[in-house]
């Protein structure tokens, strides 16, 4: 939500100031007035999980978003690409055998 807003410029920081309603990240979170969430779609821990091993096993860069965070087990120049799109800076969080519960 943060880098959709802020890609918008003033419009945006009014937006968000303003609380607008919007749907982000393909309708997996949608928010109200005041900036309410009113819905969030995430993943099962074990589908995490899963995903995590087959990336691991590969030598596979994988980010995920957690709220307006971008997170990733460590950054390297595959997770710097969200840079350059205005999104938040991904964070190194550890293991995601670690990272889901």
């Amino acid at each position: 939500r943060r880098g959709a807003l802020e890609v918008l410029g003033p419009l945006g920081k009014r937006l968000d100031a303003e609380g607008a309603p919007g749907v982000y990240l393909q309708g997996l979170q949608v928010f109200g007035r005041g900036g309410r969430l009113l819905y969030e779609q995430t993943l099962a821990p074990k589908l995490v999980k899963t995903v995590s091993s087959f990336a691991c096993e590969r030598g596979i860069s994988i980010v995920a978003y957690s709220g307006d965070d971008i997170i990733c087990e460590t950054t390297d120049e595959w997770t710097d690409v969200f840079l350059q799109y205005n999104e938040a800076t991904p964070e190194s969080r550890g293991s995601w055998r670690e990272i889901a519960p």
